[in-house]
């Protein structure tokens, strides 16, 4: 499905080089769990899932581009796939003619404002003048031939008289063509010889045949009335024109056939002008390319819901109260219309997005695809609705896989619980400014991230006392094994903070082993974190402070109260000698990292900040801190 070897869209080059050679998803029919904190490429992953991927065989949801499939209005709720899409498709194709404003152009260019004008020069000016869309088929070369033709006439004065030029073309084409009826009767000797008198009989037969000279001094005289009616026309604007420039301008007639007239009217001559004509239809085109795809995706995607109507019609009377008298299908606007119980704006995001969510597994179920692939399916729910979305994805895993990208840990406890060993669950971890996808072990009964499945590793006890702390009231001496207001020894456990401290002390970065292992390596370095960071301001009092302010320090329960002791707001430190790294700010920048480990009972608490920091970021996080309290 995914692996680093087969990304070759450059566009992707970036994720190529972020994440480890080994890095690979298989297509292998188990429903997976990839788990990651923001940043490691989650999100990048899927988008090239979705344009790179088996398309034939894949579905994907996020929630973001699932409002896509759905439009409200008061207690109507239309389920469409794409139409939001195909609406917004429409909506630029009309922003694009609106900018364009072909009507506007040929009222104040041509004095063209109606379909009257505009049938005087062809469809496509009538197309235009109704502001719809047309192509623009006119070549540089050929609008520079035609600029250099018309010379310093304004085109608008060519337009205006160009119904009179091509009057003097179409007798010059009546001439020529009679010219040439003529040849085979001898033209030129029927010119030069033949009398006044004899011109109409012909000189082998000497029948009666038609006034040639007549005809032709007839025609020339029709052709000096229309030239001179031309250069008339165009001096009442104040333009002389000679001979050789009526010439052009014949010739500039004859090559503006209806298509390449109407292009050169609607650039008004500009190349500029005609350039940005081309660049927003090529726009305009590919909206419609790309809408009648969307058209015809939207058309599977409806066909898809139809193929589980009953089960829709079911699922929406047990989970919302909906009649069936209130789901309509109407498959000739591939559309579901559906009369909610109150105003959709009355429901909650995590109503809205269950619904999103359900339509989505619908129409991948009713669909002939075997992988769905989600972004943070849970994505604003509460925990009702995450259960619901969580059995969704176990119901849909029975039949079909899914793939689901997610940030949150909740989501794998849930899915493991409610199908235990069925999903495989994976971890995104960065390692040397490289991601790796490491499996997480899931043979576990109920939850697979607790704290008490990491004990294996915990030979020195820390955990153990950790997980005591996380389940004992804050009077509890256990405490003071996380803190550090002196030396304490916890006669249960046989470790002291002490200890803790020196694992920073003594720090060494952390190396990648197994994600359990990393995982226990980053709770006990965060735990261990905050204890030294509490010694090294207690430190800061005893060198530079009184026993008061000791004895002050000490009595305080958080290390967020420590530092507001230390560094009180709106004044100065309570002591001198604080280290030039050292400040209120900066250590307030670190204290979810340092405090996160403190959650009354909430066992798992200090896993999930463990969860969120990947090995690179721990190991340079502990420096940063480190090099706080240094001068």
């Amino acid at each position: 499905m995914f692996r680093k070897s087969d990304i070759n869209d450059i566009k992707y080059t970036y994720l190529k080089n972020m994440i480890s050679d080994n890095f690979e998803i298989l297509e292998d029919g188990h429903s997976k769990i990839i788990f990651g904190y923001n940043g490691t490429c989650k999100t990048s992953i899927y988008k090239y899932l979705k344009e790179n991927g088996n398309i034939n065989n894949y579905m994907f949801l996020d929630y973001h581009q699932e409002l896509d499939g759905f439009n409200e209005k008061d207690k109507k709720l239309i389920v469409s796939p794409l139409i939001n899409s195909i609406e917004e498709k429409n909506y630029s194709q009309k922003i694009i003619l609106d900018e364009l404003n072909f009507r506007k152009a040929l009222k104040d260019n041509f004095e063209i404002s109606t379909k009257t004008d505009a049938q005087l020069f062809g469809e496509k000016i009538v197309t235009a003048q109704t502001n719809n869309h047309i192509s623009i088929n006119l070549t540089e070369i050929e609008l520079q031939n035609f600029n250099q033709m018309l010379g310093t006439i304004p085109l608008k004065i060519f337009i205006k008289n160009k119904s009179l030029i091509e009057i003097i073309n179409n007798i010059e084409e009546e001439l020529s063509n009679y010219k040439n009826i003529l040849l085979k009767r001898a033209y030129k000797d029927v010119i030069e010889y033949l009398s006044e008198d004899e011109s109409n009989i012909c000189p082998i037969c000497d029948q009666p045949k038609e006034n040639v000279k007549e005809y032709i001094r007839n025609k020339n005289e029709e052709l000096t009335i229309a030239e001179n009616n031309v250069i008339n026309s165009f001096a009442k604007d104040n333009i002389i024109i000679d001979i050789p420039q009526l010439s052009q301008l014949k010739s500039l007639c004859n090559e503006l056939c209806d298509d390449k007239l109407a292009d050169y009217i609607l650039c008004n001559g500009n190349l500029e002008i005609l350039r940005h004509l081309k660049n927003q239809l090529i726009d305009y085109d590919r909206l419609e390319q790309e809408k009648q795809e969307l058209e015809q995706e939207r058309e599977n995607g409806y066909r898809n819901l139809e193929n589980v109507k009953e089960t829709i019609n079911q699922d929406l009377h047990d989970r919302f109260d909906i009649s069936n008298d209130r789901i309509v299908f109407d498959p000739n606007n591939k559309k579901i219309e559906i009369t909610m119980e109150r105003k959709i704006n009355e429901y909650s995001t995590g109503e809205i997005n269950l619904l999103k969510f359900l339509f989505k597994i619908y129409e991948f179920i009713g669909s002939n695809k075997q992988y769905l692939i989600l972004d943070d399916p849970i994505s604003s729910l509460d925990i009702i609705n995450h259960y619901k979305i969580a059995y969704e994805i176990v119901k849909a895993s029975h039949s079909k896989t899914i793939i689901a990208f997610t940030h949150s840990i909740e989501m794998l406890n849930t899915l493991n619980s409610q199908h235990n060993n069925f999903f495989k669950f994976y971890y995104i971890e960065k390692i040397n400014n490289i991601k790796e996808l490491q499996e997480i072990p899931s043979n576990y009964p109920d939850n697979i991230i607790t704290l008490d499945n990491l004990r294996r590793y915990d030979v020195n006890n820390i955990l153990k006392a950790l997980i005591k702390k996380e389940n004992s009231p804050r009077t509890d001496n256990i405490h003071k094994l996380f803190h550090y207001n002196g030396t304490y020894i916890d006669p249960e456990f046989g470790i002291s903070n002490e200890n803790l401290a020196e694992k920073i002390d003594n720090y060494t970065p952390l190396q990648n082993i197994s994600f359990l292992e990393n995982s226990y390596n980053k709770v006990i370095c965060l735990a261990s974190l905050r204890v030294w960071v509490e010694k090294q301001l207690r430190k800061l009092l005893v060198e530079n402070g009184t026993e008061q302010n000791i004895n002050d320090f000490d009595s305080k329960n958080s290390l967020f109260e420590k530092i507001l002791y230390i560094f009180p707001y709106g004044r100065s430190p309570i002591i001198n000698g604080i280290p030039n790294n050292l400040s209120r700010d900066k250590l307030m920048t670190k204290k979810v990292l340092l405090n996160q480990g403190i959650h009354y009972q909430s066992q798992v608490m200090p896993y999930y900040f463990a969860l969120n920091i990947s090995i690179d970021d721990l190991n340079k996080e502990i420096v940063s801190i480190k090099n706080m309290f240094t001068n």
